[in-house]
């Protein structure tokens, strides 16, 4: 169920706001200097069997760092993980025999796959990933930047147009994936259709881990859009301006910008690049333009 890579992990630190959670996507985990067990239980899907398992582990002072619902159970089943805090691999056996020894659980728990590892990473065996339903891949921040990097050193002008149209496609997309059409969103007004559009657009950004992007309209047609941590300025950030680009390299996020523009307002747009976090800003700024008026259309 499990495989299991004991190297040393290279730690890279952040700032963590204690107001919000990070999103964790459980396929792999790693707790430095300590052993890190989890477990993968197939369970009825009946009520309290989770309180039960959870109970069976804290009568043994194990504290669960982590509980979920792999996915949404299927008929009569499902997924149950649980990551436990400083278990090694004895600790592990002795929780698992515990709970298929449960009397609670007796013919509710249908399956029990485990592992252990310290200071290394423990990987859940998936057959896919998913964000909203859909198949999905993930791509560390560590590959983004060495990928960037290395389109846009020997190549600037080239690698400007292929990103920005890259952005622009993945911009596309996002409208049509869950927008699909402006007049099926809720709202009175085109203005407040508009205003709930941007807004989803922002938390689709945000969820996808790209950035914290807000936006305020400057006058008809034109906007100002600000993002702090956005992915790609600061997949280049460590690099520092004067390495062959310039300051402000905000390709693919321009990109994304005008597509999702242009199919909500069904008309040519431009977006260009204000300010950059490479030139010691808090945030990337991009202004964004409708070429026409953006009511002639409805």
């Amino acid at each position: 169920m499990f495989r299991i890579f004991t190297s040393k992990l290279r730690r890279d630190f952040r700032e963590q706001r204690k107001d919000l959670p990070d999103i964790y996507v459980d396929t792999m985990f790693y707790n430095e200097d300590r052993p890190l067990s989890a477990i993968v239980v197939n369970a009825a899907n009946k009520p309290g069997v989770l309180a039960e398992i959870t109970r069976t582990i804290s009568e043994k002072d194990i504290n669960i760092l982590k509980v979920n619902v792999l996915d949404i159970p299927k008929g009569d089943r499902g997924f149950i993980l649980l990551l436990l805090e400083n278990c090694d691999k004895k600790c592990v056996e002795e929780v698992v025999e515990s709970l298929k020894s449960n009397a609670v659980l007796k013919d509710r728990l249908f399956s029990i796959n485990y592992s252990t590892a310290e200071n290394g990473f423990v990987f859940l065996k998936y057959n896919n990933v998913l964000f909203d339903d859909s198949i999905s891949f993930i791509l560390l921040h560590q590959l983004l930047e060495s990928a960037i990097y290395e389109v846009i050193k020997d190549n600037l002008m080239g690698a400007s147009l292929f990103l920005t149209s890259f952005g622009r496609g993945i911009g596309r997309a996002i409208y049509d994936r869950f927008i699909k059409d402006i007049e099926e969103l809720p709202g009175n007004t085109i203005d407040e259709k508009v205003s709930i559009a941007l807004d989803l657009f922002c938390n689709l950004y945000k969820a996808m881990g790209l950035g914290e992007m807000s936006i305020e309209e400057k006058g008809t047609g034109q906007y100002l859009v600000s993002i702090k941590n956005n992915f790609e300025c600061m997949a280049l950030k460590k690099y520092g301006a004067g390495k062959g680009y310039p300051a402000r390299t905000g390709f693919i996020t321009r990109g994304i910008i005008a597509g999702f523009y242009e199919k909500l307002f069904n008309r040519v747009v431009e977006v260009y690049e204000e300010a950059c976090v490479l030139e010691g800003r808090d945030a990337d700024v991009f202004t964004v333009r409708i070429r026409e008026s953006i009511f002639s259309r409805y």
